[in-house]
């Protein structure tokens, strides 16, 4: 199954990018604070495992032992698809819908901004409310970066309500996420070191 269709009473995020950190690191952090975790990425193996098991787990590398821990409440949808970016974009425009981060490059922002944009636009038309979105990017501006391009794809009327009910907060993220060994093991979990930082420049909405 690659394209998943959730509709939830409790707070709902996506994250764009089902890599080593958008699994061991922000999806984690999201997941563990009481969201469900859309993950949207363009692997297919990976999101069918997501879909299929709705849990991944993690890996706390320390020097005697490797300490599991797994993340549930947690879906995917292929975000390369036609299917797939209808269907985030009427998630993005659910009024459980609270938050949306990244961790795919800088490079990819703007290939993610159109979904964005149809999102955002579904939320004003539906009241949806408020939303915040985190570019979890390394380098400094990414929200920055993003919200330009998903501004470029929303007429002026839409500006205006994003800029009282959308948020973009720039910020810096620190964890160390070795790659894996095998393509078996990314897919099924995730090694990270156990410490790990974040530092928000605006606050959110």
């Amino acid at each position: 199954m690659s394209v998943h269709s959730p509709r939830f009473d409790h707070p709902t995020a996506v994250h764009f990018g089902a890599g080593s950190i958008g699994l061991g690191f922000i999806g984690f952090l999201i997941a563990k604070a009481g969201y469900h975790v859309i993950f949207a990425d363009i692997d297919p193996r990976v999101i069918s495992h997501l879909n299929a098991d709705a849990t991944y787990t993690i890996r706390y590398l320390e020097p005697r032992r490797s300490r599991p821990f797994h993340v549930r409440n947690v879906s995917g949808i292929l975000s390369n698809i036609k299917e797939g970016i209808i269907q985030l974009a009427e998630d993005i425009g659910d009024k459980e819908m609270k938050l949306i981060t990244t961790s795919i490059g800088f490079g990819a922002l703007k290939q993610i901004a159109p979904i964005i944009a149809k999102g955002i636009i579904a939320r004003r038309q539906e009241g949806a409310g408020f939303l915040n979105i985190i570019a979890c990017e390394n380098g400094k501006g990414a929200s920055d970066l993003l919200k330009d391009a998903v501004y470029r794809d929303l007429d002026k009327t839409v500006q205006e309500w994003a800029d009282c009910y959308v948020g973009f907060a720039n910020c810096s993220v620190d964890r160390i996420v070795p790659q894996p060994a095998n393509e078996q093991e990314k897919l099924l979990s995730v090694g990270v070191d156990k410490f790990f930082g974040t530092l928000s420049s605006r606050k959110l909405l």
